[in-house]
């Protein structure tokens, strides 16, 4: 199976150390069911017992991969 860009991003993220942030060379907009509308990932973390890996926003709003879109999970792998 070819590998998807959003398991490249996890494999990315998790490559970080527990609790270890990178923040992006250039925000990357990301649809946001919040009542800004819109997000601007800026960065990505590992966190937790296992080490999660997470998107975060101008905001702190967390983003999982899970609800990311491929052409987004590429966009920040083409930031970091």
């Amino acid at each position: 199976m070819a590998r998807t860009f959003r398991s490249a991003l996890r494999a990315s993220i998790l490559s970080l150390p527990i609790g270890g942030e990178r923040r992006l060379s250039s925000l990357v907009r990301v649809p946001n069911n919040s009542m800004m509308g819109y997000g601007n990932i800026c960065g990505v973390y590992r966190h937790g017992k296992n080490g999660a890996a997470r998107c975060f926003d101008e905001f702190n709003n967390c983003y999982s991969l899970s609800g990311l879109s491929e052409a987004e999970c590429q966009a920040i792998l083409a930031a970091l």
